[in-house]
This record gives C-alpha cells, sequence and structure tokens, in this order.
C-alpha cells in the first residue's frame, strides 16, 4: 500500500514540497482511503481483477489513468503560478504575466512523478535509451497547459488562430484528449507505437524499446 500511495500521488507529494507546502495526502483525507479500498478490491475481489485484465478493463482503466494524469499535471501547474511570482528578471522580464521555469518544472512532475517513486528509484526512468512517454507527454503539456492558461498574451494570440482555445477548460479537455487518446490511436495502430517514447500501456511499446 505505501508504494502504491507512492506511485499514485508521486507528483502530488513532490511538487507542494518544492513549493513549501504540505503535500496533497496531507490535505485531501480521502486519498490514501480511497487508494486501501482500490488496492483491496483488486488484491482480493478477483471479478474486479478480471475486470480489470479484460481488453474492455485495460482500455477503460489505462484512459483513466491518463485522464487522472493530466489532473494532477494542471493542478501542479495552477498551484506554481499562484505560489511563484511572475518573471521579474532575465531577458523574460516584463514579457510573461506569470512565472515560467516553475510551473513547467511542477506541471511535469504533476504529470510524471510516480515514475521515481519510491525515491530509491531515482533518476532509473530515464536511464534508457529513450525517454519513456510518462515523461516526454508531460513534458509537452505541462508548455501546452501553462502557457495557455495562465499567460494572457500567449493565450490570445492563440486564440487568434483557434478561438476555443481562449477558453481554460477547453485547453484542459484538448490537453486530457492528447493523454488519452494518442496511446489508444497507437494501440490501434493508426500512430507509431514509439512516438514520445515507449509506453508501457501500449503493446507494441515494449517491442519499440528492444528496436
Amino acid at each position: 500500500i505505501p508504494l502504491a500511495v507512492l506511485t499514485s500521488f508521486g507528483g502530488g507529494i513532490m511538487v507542494p514540497v518544492l513549493l513549501g507546502l504540505p503535500a496533497a495526502p496531507l490535505i485531501n483525507e480521502a486519498l490514501i482511503p480511497t487508494m486501501i479500498i482500490a488496492w483491496a478490491c483488486v488484491q482480493y475481489l478477483h471479478p474486479v481483477l478480471a475486470l480489470l485484465q479484460s481488453p474492455f478493463g485495460r482500455a477503460a482503466s489505462n484512459s483513466g489513468f491518463e485522464v487522472f494524469r493530466y489532473h494532477v499535471l494542471a493542478i501542479c501547474s495552477d498551484l506554481a503560478s499562484r505560489t511563484l511570482p511572475p518573471v521579474s528578471t532575465g531577458p523574460l522580464a516584463g514579457t510573461l504575466s506569470c512565472a515560467l521555469v516553475g510551473p513547467l518544472l511542477c506541471g511535469m512532475i504533476g504529470g510524471c512523478g510516480g515514475a521515481f517513486m519510491p525515491l530509491s528509484n531515482g533518476l532509473k526512468a530515464l536511464e534508457g535509451s529513450t525517454i519513456p512517454w510518462r515523461v516526454q507527454s508531460s513534458a509537452v503539456m505541462s508548455a501546452w497547459h501553462h502557457l495557455l492558461t495562465h499567460d494572457a498574451a500567449v493565450r490570445a494570440s492563440a486564440a487568434e488562430y483557434v478561438p476555443f482555445l481562449a477558453d481554460p477548460a477547453m485547453v484542459k479537455l484538448c490537453g486530457i484528449l492528447f493523454f488519452a487518446g494518442l496511446p489508444a490511436l497507437q494501440q490501434l495502430g493508426l500512430l507509431p507505437a514509439g512516438l514520445l517514447g515507449p509506453n508501457p500501456f501500449v503493446i507494441n511499446a515494449a517491442k519499440v524499446k528492444r528496436a
């Protein structure tokens, strides 16, 4: 159970610690009890495990994981944007209405922090020849979410070409569709399995990694 909590809420633990704030499992007391219930269902209720191992169950759980991953990424990025002051030094001073490096880093950690948990894993997730999907997609979507949600100038420029991007809710929806949709298209063979790195949820990912 402790390992499940660390890998599930790694980003929600590391980002608040970096910002000097309480970790997510300490603020939302429903998280750990919910995790314990889910763990018990998978361990002791065999029909639940059988459902999750079916093609439908795998598709549903993988998509749910990606939706939740973007949700955590967005929360961590938003938390950093509220906590850190706007850019005030360097070449970008005065050009952005928000902090830049901190929210980008925190958003990325929020989307893939569990890959580095427990801390004994260190940077093993990055030791392969190819950076995994979780890390690469988190870096891309952290920039997407932060700039289009928190910087008014970037959002206005994007909305000139794609009007619905003026709505932060649509920005989040596009991010969720990217996280959940791209692996699904890879699984169907409509996109290369190695796009943005190997993904363990895509059956062909292991073959890509060995190639």
